[in-house]
């Protein structure tokens, strides 16, 4: 998406790495890109201030992977089938690997579905993600796709939204796609939690747009949809927004309205708020430092940028995953190992930092159990989780 004047600068990272660059020697070298957050006066969207360019993005490993909740799926599937696909067979399309699970749902209740092949509908590796599919859905992949598929009565888009760096293309891509009553279906993070609880892992290279509720419904306003379905899936971590849109032929400016001045004061009081949060991990860090080894567990986009905004690399020991493929390598940046948690029989430990989803850290916070000395020192680095040490 391209920047301008109404543009404010909410918080400037500095050089930050691409998170999933993990290094396979401690002394690599690395390329660092400038990260800063900003937000347009004028529609209240939170948004990269000149993003990577999205080859940037590509994974180097091909297994990194990323999980989207899944849990409201056989709700939302069945809410949007009954009120909305009126023909039982509908012809039913999906953008992305995030989609294939929803597009089963729907083959089971009667449906005709398919799925954009990488290699032979985009021109694209198999391996590639969402940073490739968004660059390269455009008007000659639609053509491709509706010689191959022709038009359908239902599309689903499930995390890619936020990804997307040119929105007018992509979205113009989808229309395409439908019949003129048809439907798009999409699923995006709800960013609310994040911002109103100062969580700074939420800045993230991959995703280009933070959208709140009322954001979002401006922006599918603003590209010329309708919002049939509109209804957010609550998380403990980052709800799921999901709206079901129609092609919009009467655009009128007159015809929506929200509260600006609420958006923009949530974008600025996030940012007012980094240099009083960062000060909080710096000082209960370095206190329990004295005491031992600090550890975080996950190594994930969220470590990675809980140790490179807040500098706090140089009082971590350690990285710990159980995941093979991670476990020998370093992180990006901040260059810690990581390593599996056969750490924890070192009892030298005085923190450990879950740096999980939420939803997992009811889990992981039992099983730490078993070690006795680590009672009173595990947290998690999420502001709104109930094992956060940032709660008042």
């Amino acid at each position: 998406m391209k920047t301008n004047s109404e543009v404010k600068l909410l918080l400037d990272m500095g050089l930050q790495p691409i998170s999933n660059r993990y290094l396979q020697k401690q002394d690599e070298k690395e390329e660092l890109f400038p990260l800063k957050l900003g937000q347009c006066q004028r529609t209240g969207l939170i948004k990269l201030i000149d993003p990577v360019r999205f080859g940037e993005l590509v994974p180097r490993y091909n297994w990194v992977t990323y999980f989207e909740p899944e849990d409201h799926l056989d709700n939302l599937v069945e809410n949007v089938s009954s009120l909305f696909i009126k023909k039982k067979d509908a012809k039913i399309g999906g953008i992305s690997f995030k989609d294939d699970t929803t597009l089963e749902r729907f083959k089971k209740i009667g449906h005709e579905a398919w799925m954009i092949n990488l290699k032979e509908d985009l021109f694209l590796d198999n391996h590639l993600g969402i940073e490739s599919i968004q660059a390269a859905m455009d008007r000659d992949a639609a053509m491709r796709l509706l010689e191959r598929y022709g038009k359908s009565n239902f599309i689903v888009a499930r995390h890619i939204f936020e990804h997307v760096y040119n929105l007018k293309e992509f979205l113009n891509c989808l229309k395409s796609l439908i019949y003129d009553d048809g439907f798009i279906l999409f699923e995006i993070p709800d960013c609310t939690t994040s911002l109103e609880n100062y969580d700074y892992t939420m800045t993230w290279e991959e995703h280009i747009i933070y959208l709140t509720p009322e954001t979002f419904k401006y922006l599918l306003f603003l590209y010329g949809f309708d919002v049939v379905f509109y209804h957010t899936y609550t998380y403990p971590h980052e709800s799921s927004i999901v709206a079901l849109v129609k092609k919009n032929k009467k655009i009128l400016k007159s015809d929506f309205s929200f509260d600006l001045k609420k958006e923009i004061k949530l974008g600025q009081n996030y940012a007012d708020n980094f240099d009083n949060i960062k000060n909080r991990v710096v000082k209960f860090i370095i206190e329990r430092k004295k005491n031992g080894e600090i550890v975080l567990f996950g190594a994930g986009q969220d470590t990675c940028a809980f140790l490179n905004y807040f500098n706090i690399s140089d009082q971590i020991n350690y990285v710990v995953d159980d995941n093979i493929n991670k476990t020998g390598l370093f992180m990006p940046k901040s260059r810690i190992p990581i390593v599996s948690s056969e750490i924890f029989n070192n009892k030298n430990i005085s923190l450990c930092l879950l740096s999980l989803n939420p939803i997992n850290e009811d889990k992981v916070f039992n099983k730490l159990k078993q070690f006795n000395y680590l009672e009173g020192k595990v947290y998690s680095i999420f502001p709104h989780s109930q094992y956060s040490f940032l709660r008042p």
